[in-house]
């Protein structure tokens, strides 16, 4: 979102977050399951990991844990990282 200012300046601006309206979502249900699945392995806090929990929970949810490539760790046009 962009914001003109008093001297014609355009600049973008910090907008709220809203959730998605998953109501439903976290039913007593699914709070059980995601137990029980968590349960079954050694599961890290670390998304970084790769038994990261957020996984176990994806899947009880049927929601994606698959991480977008952030622009800034991508491949430069000389091949280094940075």
């Amino acid at each position: 979102m962009s914001v003109i200012l008093d001297n014609g300046d355009n600049v973008g601006v910090v907008t709220c977050f809203e959730p998605p309206e998953d109501e439903d979502l976290l039913t007593p249900e699914a709070i059980a399951a995601i137990k029980i699945a968590v349960s079954k392995g050694q599961w890290r806090d670390d998304i970084r990991a790769g038994m990261w929990v957020g996984k176990a929970i994806g899947q009880v949810l049927k929601r994606s844990t698959a991480r977008s490539t952030s622009p800034r760790r991508s491949r430069n046009r000389r091949g280094s990282n940075w």
